[in-house]
């Protein structure tokens, strides 16, 4: 027979579909569900000692609400909307340098540097721009890609949804070497940004592994348990590394969405350190402390020499936030509603908040320039610029009234126009 009934067809094909988007719908009430029916906690009242005041705000392009990174360096940065438009601004006046447009959709922007800029078009392509945005070349992929790509000396790595990372040459986009490590037959949608130093390439995989590769050739190192499997069914046993780990010295802290935060030593792979936690979001670091949001949306200050906590804020729970951003002493996060919170990474109090936007998420891509202001991106491709002042004194005086000699001048302008008003009415 050489073709098969259409009723058959049609039956085999529900039975292939059907159970592989019922399972992907399974995975995701597993790690998702709650965070996504629980109502967002209210707000509560704060007391602040720092203020957010937004500087400028510009619309870049249409956009699909996916978290896209910005890339920022001197006084100028460049943003990406899914639409396929590209553009570069003055961080400080919003003022458009260039703006591109790759004639097609962009599923990964933005990664690189100044001089060679990095998306990954819908269609499977690496792109390769020069810093004003002209194409100097592409190449094919052949697979799915979640996090931006990253440049280090003269290679480009791009982590591929398939857990394979790829060498590539940055002056030519020739692939120079492959690293694969076989995936299981169940994963997350997700994969970790690469994080690389010295030389040496880190990247998490599923069943809460962390994996050391030499940036040179792809040559694997060593590879380290950051969690243990949990459960007794496939979907119960998922565990992924899909968050940034966070490097300090000697050592590298990563964390699993169902299991573990664990301190790992940089140079063996040896566990040093593990406490229960888990996450989808990137860790911070600020020289002493990590700063973790679970997948509730709590926040975690942790000791790094032990994991033990330092203080916990339950106040951001279900809100969507941002993996957040270390700012002086702050660590700050962005939620869907627009909001931009300020944690005081002492106490875990917050101690500032605005809201930038209106009934719009803040993209998990929030960039802090020379410590004193943010750059973050809505969910509906408008970019943003905030200044960070600590509240003092000072600058309430400044910002609610001014000096008593300005006010007093204030006054007396007033009541002189009041009265050449009053003058010109009974002429």
């Amino acid at each position: 027979m050489k073709y098969l009934p259409l009723g058959l067809c049609l039956f085999l094909v529900s039975c292939f579909i059907g159970p592989v988007e019922d399972l992907y719908e399974q995975v995701e009430d597993t790690y998702f569900s709650e965070a996504n029916s629980i109502a967002p906690k209210e707000l509560g009242i704060i007391n602040p000692s720092v203020s957010l005041d937004l500087i400028w705000n510009a619309n870049v392009g249409d956009h699909n609400g996916a978290d896209f990174s910005l890339v920022a360096f001197d006084e100028f940065f460049v943003a990406a909307t899914s639409d396929g438009t590209i553009k570069k601004y003055e961080s400080f006046t919003g003022r458009v340098i260039w703006e591109k447009n790759i004639g097609t959709n962009i599923s990964i922007g933005i990664g690189g540097n100044s001089e060679n800029l990095l998306i990954v078009s819908d269609d499977g392509y690496l792109w390769c721009l020069d810093g004003k945005g002209d194409p100097l070349w592409k190449v094919f992929l052949n697979g799915e890609v979640f996090v931006s790509p990253i440049i280090h000396n003269s290679k480009i790595f791009v982590r591929i949804g398939n857990y394979e990372i790829l060498g590539i040459d940055v002056k030519e986009g020739v692939i120079q070497w492959r690293f694969n490590k076989p995936a299981p037959p169940l994963t997350l949608k997700k994969t970790s940004q690469l994080v690389l130093a010295n030389d040496v390439l880190y990247a998490g995989f599923p069943a809460g592994k962390l994996v050391a590769i030499h940036a040179d050739s792809g040559g694997y190192l060593w590879e380290s348990n950051v969690s243990k499997i949990k459960g007794v069914t496939e979907i119960e046993r998922l565990n992924e590394v899909v968050s940034k780990p966070v490097i300090n010295e000697g050592t590298i802290y990563a964390v699993s969405t169902n299991g573990s935060i664990s301190s790992i030593d940089r140079l063996n792979g040896r566990l040093m350190w593990t406490r229960d936690l888990s996450s989808n979001k990137n860790i911070q670091f600020n020289g002493y402390d990590i700063f973790v949001t679970d997948k509730s949306g709590a926040v975690f200050s942790l000791d790094k020499n032990n994991g033990n906590t330092n203080w916990r804020l339950a106040d951001l729970q279900y809100r969507k936030i941002t993996s957040g951003v270390m700012l002086s002493d702050y660590f700050i996060e962005a939620d869907f509603d627009g909001f931009v919170h300020v944690i005081d990474s002492e106490s875990g109090l917050i101690v500032g908040r605005s809201q930038i936007v209106s009934g719009v998420k803040i993209l998990d891509t929030l960039i802090v320039i020379e410590d004193k202001y943010i750059l973050a991106m809505s969910g509906e491709g408008e970019v943003f610029l905030i200044k960070f002042d600590e509240i003092t004194q000072v600058s309430l005086e400044d910002k609610s009234f001014g000096s008593n000699e300005e006010k007093i001048l204030e006054i007396e302008a007033e009541a002189t126009d009041k009265v050449d008003e009053l003058d010109r009415i009974y002429e």
